[in-house]
Protein backbone atom coordinates (compact mmCIF):
# COMPACT_ATOMS: atom_id res chain seq x y z
CA UNK A 1 0.00 0.00 0.00
CA UNK A 2 2.72 2.68 0.82
CA UNK A 3 4.83 1.97 -2.75
CA UNK A 4 1.15 2.56 -4.63
CA UNK A 5 1.04 6.15 -2.60
CA UNK A 6 4.79 6.94 -3.30
CA UNK A 7 3.84 6.08 -7.07
CA UNK A 8 0.27 8.17 -7.12
CA UNK A 9 2.07 11.38 -5.47
CA UNK A 10 4.81 11.14 -7.83
CA UNK A 11 2.39 11.05 -10.90
CA UNK A 12 0.17 13.72 -9.07
CA UNK A 13 3.83 15.58 -8.90
CA UNK A 14 4.03 15.19 -12.56
CA UNK A 15 1.10 16.31 -13.91
CA UNK A 16 0.95 19.31 -11.70
CA UNK A 17 4.57 20.11 -13.80
CA UNK A 18 3.33 19.43 -16.72
CA UNK A 19 0.14 21.85 -16.05
CA UNK A 20 2.57 24.43 -15.31
CA UNK A 21 4.73 24.08 -18.01
CA UNK A 22 1.91 24.67 -20.37
CA UNK A 23 0.62 27.91 -19.42
CA UNK A 24 4.53 29.25 -19.55
CA UNK A 25 5.06 31.65 -22.45
CA UNK A 26 7.79 29.78 -23.47
CA UNK A 27 5.80 26.67 -24.56
CA UNK A 28 2.65 26.37 -27.08
CA UNK A 29 -0.82 27.32 -27.66
CA UNK A 30 -3.04 25.86 -25.24
CA UNK A 31 -6.59 25.16 -25.94
CA UNK A 32 -8.09 28.38 -25.40
CA UNK A 33 -5.57 30.33 -27.15
CA UNK A 34 -6.15 31.75 -30.91
CA UNK A 35 -4.71 29.61 -33.77
CA UNK A 36 -4.78 29.69 -37.57
CA UNK A 37 -7.03 26.29 -38.23
CA UNK A 38 -6.83 26.09 -41.79
CA UNK A 39 -5.48 27.74 -44.97
CA UNK A 40 -5.74 28.16 -48.40
CA UNK A 41 -3.75 26.65 -50.29
CA UNK A 42 -2.57 23.93 -47.53
CA UNK A 43 0.85 24.45 -46.54
CA UNK A 44 3.23 23.32 -48.75
CA UNK A 45 0.85 23.14 -51.99
CA UNK A 46 2.29 22.48 -55.24
CA UNK A 47 1.17 23.35 -59.05
CA UNK A 48 -1.21 26.46 -57.43
CA UNK A 49 -2.90 28.96 -59.57
CA UNK A 50 -0.56 32.01 -60.77
CA UNK A 51 -3.86 34.65 -59.40
CA UNK A 52 -4.86 32.56 -56.40
CA UNK A 53 -7.15 33.54 -53.20
CA UNK A 54 -5.42 33.53 -49.99
CA UNK A 55 -7.45 32.86 -47.15
CA UNK A 56 -6.94 31.74 -43.64
CA UNK A 57 -9.13 30.32 -40.83
CA UNK A 58 -9.19 31.00 -37.02
CA UNK A 59 -10.59 28.86 -34.16
CA UNK A 60 -12.19 32.18 -32.79
CA UNK A 61 -13.79 35.28 -33.81
CA UNK A 62 -11.00 37.88 -34.62
CA UNK A 63 -11.20 41.85 -33.18
CA UNK A 64 -11.92 43.06 -36.83
CA UNK A 65 -9.89 46.34 -35.74
CA UNK A 66 -6.45 44.04 -35.52
CA UNK A 67 -7.12 43.00 -38.89
CA UNK A 68 -4.73 45.67 -40.70
CA UNK A 69 -2.89 46.05 -43.58
CA UNK A 70 0.15 44.42 -42.76
CA UNK A 71 -1.00 42.08 -40.30
CA UNK A 72 -1.31 38.85 -43.21
CA UNK A 73 0.37 39.13 -46.50
CA UNK A 74 2.74 37.05 -48.89
CA UNK A 75 6.75 37.47 -48.96
CA UNK A 76 7.51 38.29 -52.40
CA UNK A 77 3.98 40.06 -53.32
CA UNK A 78 2.15 43.08 -53.23
CA UNK A 79 -1.27 42.78 -51.41
CA UNK A 80 -4.72 44.60 -52.50
CA UNK A 81 -6.65 44.42 -49.52
CA UNK A 82 -7.84 42.04 -46.89
CA UNK A 83 -11.15 41.07 -46.26
CA UNK A 84 -12.36 39.63 -42.43
CA UNK A 85 -15.32 37.52 -42.83
CA UNK A 86 -16.86 37.43 -39.27
CA UNK A 87 -19.45 34.56 -39.78
CA UNK A 88 -16.14 31.67 -40.57
CA UNK A 89 -13.78 33.57 -39.06
CA UNK A 90 -11.20 33.92 -41.58
CA UNK A 91 -9.40 36.45 -43.56
CA UNK A 92 -9.45 37.04 -47.46
CA UNK A 93 -5.78 38.17 -48.60
CA UNK A 94 -6.21 39.37 -52.24
CA UNK A 95 -2.90 39.87 -54.23
CA UNK A 96 -2.69 42.95 -56.45
CA UNK A 97 -0.49 41.44 -59.21
CA UNK A 98 0.04 37.63 -60.49
CA UNK A 99 2.45 35.70 -58.97
CA UNK A 100 5.31 33.94 -60.82
CA UNK A 101 5.19 30.60 -62.33
CA UNK A 102 7.78 27.44 -60.43
CA UNK A 103 8.06 29.44 -57.06
CA UNK A 104 7.51 29.10 -53.85
CA UNK A 105 5.80 31.62 -51.85
CA UNK A 106 5.84 32.07 -47.48
CA UNK A 107 2.46 33.75 -46.14
CA UNK A 108 2.73 34.95 -42.90
CA UNK A 109 0.34 36.12 -40.61
CA UNK A 110 1.73 37.99 -37.25
CA UNK A 111 0.89 37.70 -34.13
CA UNK A 112 -0.51 41.08 -33.68
CA UNK A 113 -3.89 39.58 -34.70
CA UNK A 114 -6.22 39.44 -31.75
CA UNK A 115 -9.54 38.01 -30.89
CA UNK A 116 -12.81 39.26 -29.90
CA UNK A 117 -11.01 39.52 -25.96
CA UNK A 118 -8.08 41.52 -27.76
CA UNK A 119 -5.90 38.07 -26.86
CA UNK A 120 -3.08 37.39 -29.77
CA UNK A 121 -1.37 34.49 -30.90
CA UNK A 122 1.49 33.43 -29.17
CA UNK A 123 3.25 33.52 -32.01
CA UNK A 124 3.58 34.57 -36.18
CA UNK A 125 1.79 31.31 -38.30
CA UNK A 126 3.35 30.85 -41.67
CA UNK A 127 2.64 28.84 -44.46
CA UNK A 128 3.98 28.54 -48.25
CA UNK A 129 3.36 26.99 -51.27
CA UNK A 130 4.48 26.93 -55.02
CA UNK A 131 3.22 27.88 -57.93
CA UNK A 132 2.51 25.64 -60.95
CA UNK A 133 4.78 26.00 -63.55
CA UNK A 134 2.44 26.07 -66.78
CA UNK A 135 1.69 28.95 -67.81
CA UNK A 136 -1.93 28.53 -69.68
CA UNK A 137 -6.02 29.45 -69.01
CA UNK A 138 -6.56 26.83 -66.29
CA UNK A 139 -4.00 27.88 -64.26
CA UNK A 140 -4.92 32.03 -64.70
CA UNK A 141 -8.73 30.68 -63.74
CA UNK A 142 -9.35 33.47 -61.05
CA UNK A 143 -10.85 32.82 -57.70
CA UNK A 144 -14.60 33.99 -58.55
CA UNK A 145 -15.07 30.90 -61.48
CA UNK A 146 -17.58 29.84 -62.73
CA UNK A 147 -19.14 33.00 -63.32
CA UNK A 148 -19.79 32.83 -66.62
CA UNK A 149 -23.21 33.95 -67.10
CA UNK A 150 -25.87 36.01 -65.32
CA UNK A 151 -27.29 32.91 -63.23
CA UNK A 152 -23.24 32.66 -61.80
CA UNK A 153 -22.32 35.92 -61.40
CA UNK A 154 -20.11 36.94 -58.68
CA UNK A 155 -21.92 39.44 -56.42
CA UNK A 156 -19.01 42.30 -55.68
CA UNK A 157 -19.24 45.76 -53.62
CA UNK A 158 -19.20 49.36 -54.94
CA UNK A 159 -16.12 51.16 -54.47
CA UNK A 160 -14.21 47.59 -54.22
CA UNK A 161 -10.94 46.82 -56.57
CA UNK A 162 -10.78 43.62 -57.49
CA UNK A 163 -7.51 41.97 -59.25
CA UNK A 164 -6.18 39.26 -60.32
CA UNK A 165 -9.08 38.61 -62.48
CA UNK A 166 -8.98 37.12 -65.97
CA UNK A 167 -10.68 35.83 -68.68
CA UNK A 168 -9.65 33.57 -71.49
CA UNK A 169 -11.35 34.46 -74.50
CA UNK A 170 -14.72 33.36 -76.56
CA UNK A 171 -18.30 33.81 -75.36
CA UNK A 172 -17.82 31.39 -72.00
CA UNK A 173 -14.91 33.36 -71.06
CA UNK A 174 -16.68 36.58 -70.58
CA UNK A 175 -16.53 36.66 -66.58
CA UNK A 176 -20.30 38.52 -65.13
CA UNK A 177 -20.61 40.22 -61.41
CA UNK A 178 -23.64 41.37 -60.02
CA UNK A 179 -24.02 44.64 -58.24
CA UNK A 180 -26.42 46.23 -55.89
CA UNK A 181 -27.30 50.18 -56.04
CA UNK A 182 -29.04 51.49 -52.70
CA UNK A 183 -30.00 54.61 -54.07
CA UNK A 184 -29.69 56.41 -56.93
CA UNK A 185 -25.97 56.69 -58.29
CA UNK A 186 -24.00 56.81 -61.34
CA UNK A 187 -21.56 53.68 -61.54
CA UNK A 188 -18.60 53.72 -63.41
CA UNK A 189 -17.34 50.34 -64.43
CA UNK A 190 -13.66 51.12 -64.32
CA UNK A 191 -11.23 47.89 -65.86
CA UNK A 192 -7.68 48.10 -65.81
CA UNK A 193 -5.77 45.24 -68.75
CA UNK A 194 -2.67 44.44 -66.06
CA UNK A 195 -1.82 41.33 -68.44
CA UNK A 196 -2.35 39.60 -71.84
CA UNK A 197 -0.23 37.13 -74.42
CA UNK A 198 -0.15 39.64 -76.93
CA UNK A 199 0.99 43.26 -77.23
CA UNK A 200 -2.91 44.16 -77.24
CA UNK A 201 -6.24 42.36 -76.22
CA UNK A 202 -9.96 43.04 -77.22
CA UNK A 203 -11.94 44.41 -74.18
CA UNK A 204 -15.51 44.47 -73.22
CA UNK A 205 -17.29 46.19 -70.33
CA UNK A 206 -20.77 45.71 -70.56
CA UNK A 207 -23.92 46.80 -68.38
CA UNK A 208 -26.90 44.67 -68.49
CA UNK A 209 -30.49 44.00 -66.89
CA UNK A 210 -31.55 40.59 -65.34
CA UNK A 211 -33.12 39.64 -69.45
CA UNK A 212 -29.77 40.21 -70.59
CA UNK A 213 -30.70 43.19 -72.52
CA UNK A 214 -27.61 45.75 -72.43
CA UNK A 215 -27.78 49.03 -70.99
CA UNK A 216 -24.54 50.32 -72.54
CA UNK A 217 -21.47 48.16 -74.47
CA UNK A 218 -18.49 49.30 -74.23
CA UNK A 219 -15.37 47.78 -76.47
CA UNK A 220 -11.84 48.57 -76.81
CA UNK A 221 -8.53 47.03 -78.11
CA UNK A 222 -6.69 47.78 -75.50
CA UNK A 223 -2.35 47.42 -74.25
CA UNK A 224 -1.10 47.16 -71.01
CA UNK A 225 -2.05 49.20 -68.64
CA UNK A 226 -4.63 50.95 -70.79
CA UNK A 227 -8.44 51.13 -69.14
CA UNK A 228 -11.39 51.89 -70.04
CA UNK A 229 -14.69 52.67 -68.27
CA UNK A 230 -18.56 52.59 -68.92
CA UNK A 231 -21.00 54.55 -67.18
CA UNK A 232 -24.69 54.46 -66.62
CA UNK A 233 -27.03 55.86 -64.41
CA UNK A 234 -28.93 53.33 -61.95
CA UNK A 235 -32.35 53.58 -59.73
CA UNK A 236 -31.67 51.08 -56.46
CA UNK A 237 -31.58 47.92 -57.54
CA UNK A 238 -29.66 44.72 -58.72
CA UNK A 239 -28.00 45.33 -62.39
CA UNK A 240 -24.99 43.06 -64.22
CA UNK A 241 -21.61 43.96 -65.80
CA UNK A 242 -20.18 41.77 -68.20
CA UNK A 243 -15.68 42.12 -68.21
CA UNK A 244 -13.60 40.18 -70.82
CA UNK A 245 -12.45 39.70 -74.04
CA UNK A 246 -15.32 37.42 -76.10
CA UNK A 247 -13.19 37.60 -79.38
CA UNK A 248 -10.40 35.36 -79.55
CA UNK A 249 -10.42 32.06 -77.83
CA UNK A 250 -7.70 31.14 -75.58
CA UNK A 251 -6.36 34.72 -75.62
CA UNK A 252 -5.64 35.48 -72.17
CA UNK A 253 -6.62 38.86 -70.29
CA UNK A 254 -5.98 39.48 -67.01
CA UNK A 255 -7.46 42.68 -65.36
CA UNK A 256 -8.65 44.78 -62.22
CA UNK A 257 -12.19 45.81 -61.75
CA UNK A 258 -13.58 48.59 -59.43
CA UNK A 259 -17.54 50.31 -59.86
CA UNK A 260 -17.33 53.42 -58.50
CA UNK A 261 -20.78 55.77 -57.10
CA UNK A 262 -20.84 58.89 -58.57
CA UNK A 263 -23.19 61.31 -58.46
CA UNK A 264 -26.46 60.41 -60.76
CA UNK A 265 -27.54 62.16 -63.05
CA UNK A 266 -31.23 63.94 -63.09
CA UNK A 267 -33.22 61.88 -64.98
CA UNK A 268 -36.77 63.52 -66.23
CA UNK A 269 -40.08 62.48 -65.30
CA UNK A 270 -40.09 60.02 -68.47
CA UNK A 271 -37.34 57.65 -67.41
CA UNK A 272 -37.04 55.43 -66.83
CA UNK A 273 -37.41 54.39 -70.65
CA UNK A 274 -34.08 52.98 -71.33
CA UNK A 275 -35.41 49.85 -73.36
CA UNK A 276 -37.96 49.78 -76.28
CA UNK A 277 -40.35 47.79 -73.85
CA UNK A 278 -40.05 50.67 -71.69
CA UNK A 279 -40.96 53.08 -73.90
CA UNK A 280 -43.04 56.08 -72.60
CA UNK A 281 -46.38 56.58 -74.48
CA UNK A 282 -46.66 60.38 -76.12
CA UNK A 283 -48.08 61.98 -78.30
CA UNK A 284 -47.42 64.81 -81.28
CA UNK A 285 -46.21 68.00 -79.65
CA UNK A 286 -43.27 69.91 -78.23
CA UNK A 287 -41.96 68.31 -75.16
CA UNK A 288 -39.18 70.99 -73.26
CA UNK A 289 -36.67 70.18 -71.16
CA UNK A 290 -35.96 66.51 -71.30
CA UNK A 291 -32.81 64.98 -69.84
CA UNK A 292 -30.37 62.93 -71.49
CA UNK A 293 -27.46 61.14 -69.39
CA UNK A 294 -24.48 59.91 -70.15
CA UNK A 295 -24.79 56.68 -72.34
CA UNK A 296 -28.36 56.22 -71.38
CA UNK A 297 -31.21 55.51 -74.12
CA UNK A 298 -34.65 57.39 -73.96
CA UNK A 299 -37.54 55.37 -76.14
CA UNK A 300 -40.83 56.93 -76.84
CA UNK A 301 -44.09 54.80 -78.16
CA UNK A 302 -46.57 56.53 -80.86
CA UNK A 303 -49.09 55.30 -82.68
CA UNK A 304 -48.96 56.88 -86.44
CA UNK A 305 -51.59 55.21 -88.95
CA UNK A 306 -50.48 53.59 -92.18
CA UNK A 307 -49.60 56.61 -94.33
CA UNK A 308 -48.89 58.86 -91.91
CA UNK A 309 -45.21 60.55 -92.13
CA UNK A 310 -43.52 60.93 -88.36
CA UNK A 311 -41.15 63.67 -87.91
CA UNK A 312 -39.16 64.20 -85.07
CA UNK A 313 -36.90 67.24 -84.11
CA UNK A 314 -33.86 67.24 -81.30
CA UNK A 315 -32.65 70.41 -80.54
CA UNK A 316 -30.28 70.43 -77.25
CA UNK A 317 -30.13 73.46 -74.86
CA UNK A 318 -27.23 72.85 -72.86
CA UNK A 319 -24.35 74.57 -74.94
CA UNK A 320 -21.90 72.44 -74.30
CA UNK A 321 -20.32 70.51 -77.26
CA UNK A 322 -22.12 66.87 -77.43
CA UNK A 323 -22.84 64.00 -79.28
CA UNK A 324 -26.36 62.74 -80.02
CA UNK A 325 -28.68 60.51 -82.62
CA UNK A 326 -32.27 59.95 -82.33
CA UNK A 327 -33.91 56.97 -84.40
CA UNK A 328 -37.36 55.62 -85.61
CA UNK A 329 -37.95 52.35 -85.17
CA UNK A 330 -40.93 50.13 -86.52
CA UNK A 331 -43.79 48.04 -84.83
CA UNK A 332 -41.14 44.80 -85.32
CA UNK A 333 -38.41 47.03 -83.44
CA UNK A 334 -36.43 47.83 -86.96
CA UNK A 335 -34.63 51.03 -87.71
CA UNK A 336 -36.19 52.61 -90.41
CA UNK A 337 -35.07 56.54 -90.02
CA UNK A 338 -31.45 57.40 -87.92
CA UNK A 339 -29.54 60.87 -87.50
CA UNK A 340 -26.81 61.41 -85.92
CA UNK A 341 -24.66 64.99 -84.97
CA UNK A 342 -21.74 65.98 -82.58
CA UNK A 343 -21.65 69.50 -82.18
CA UNK A 344 -23.09 72.53 -79.64
CA UNK A 345 -26.84 73.53 -80.10
CA UNK A 346 -27.33 72.80 -83.85
CA UNK A 347 -31.22 70.53 -84.05
CA UNK A 348 -31.28 67.55 -86.28
CA UNK A 349 -34.16 66.05 -87.79
CA UNK A 350 -35.31 62.67 -89.33
CA UNK A 351 -38.73 61.36 -90.98
CA UNK A 352 -40.43 58.14 -91.48
CA UNK A 353 -43.72 57.16 -93.50
CA UNK A 354 -45.30 54.94 -92.04
CA UNK A 355 -46.21 51.69 -94.07
CA UNK A 356 -48.56 50.32 -91.34
CA UNK A 357 -50.64 51.26 -88.40
CA UNK A 358 -49.24 50.22 -84.81
CA UNK A 359 -46.94 51.34 -82.26
CA UNK A 360 -43.92 53.00 -83.29
CA UNK A 361 -40.70 54.05 -81.47
CA UNK A 362 -38.37 56.95 -80.90
CA UNK A 363 -35.12 56.59 -79.46
CA UNK A 364 -33.23 59.49 -78.26
CA UNK A 365 -29.36 58.91 -76.98
CA UNK A 366 -26.77 61.12 -75.73
CA UNK A 367 -22.77 60.53 -75.36
CA UNK A 368 -22.19 63.20 -72.63
CA UNK A 369 -23.91 63.99 -69.19
CA UNK A 370 -26.95 65.07 -68.00
CA UNK A 371 -27.79 67.49 -71.52
CA UNK A 372 -31.09 69.16 -71.24
CA UNK A 373 -33.29 68.76 -75.07
CA UNK A 374 -36.25 69.74 -76.49
CA UNK A 375 -37.97 66.80 -78.60
CA UNK A 376 -40.61 67.97 -81.17
CA UNK A 377 -42.90 65.03 -82.14
CA UNK A 378 -45.29 65.71 -85.31
CA UNK A 379 -47.60 63.30 -87.49
CA UNK A 380 -48.85 64.71 -90.51
CA UNK A 381 -50.83 63.11 -93.46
Amino acid sequence: MKHYSVVLILLALAASAFIGCSNDDSGGPTAGDLTVTQTTPTDKAQDVNLNPLIQVWFNQALDEASVVWNCMYVEGAETQRLEYDEATHSICLFLRNQLEPDSTYRVVIERTISNADGDSMTSDAEFEFTTTATVDCQHLVDYFEPNDDILSATEIELDTYYTCLSSCGGDERMDFYKFTVESTAQIRAYARHTFSWGDTVDFEVNFLRTDGEYYHEIHSSLATNWAINNDFTFYPGTYWVEVGNPYDDGKLLVYYLVLTTRTPCEDDIYEDNDFIDEAAPISPGLYENLTGCVNDKDFFALEPTAGQTLTVTLSQVTDILAGRYIKILDPSGAEVAYEGFYGRQEPISTFWTATEAGTHYVCVRWHNYGIKYDLDIDLSD
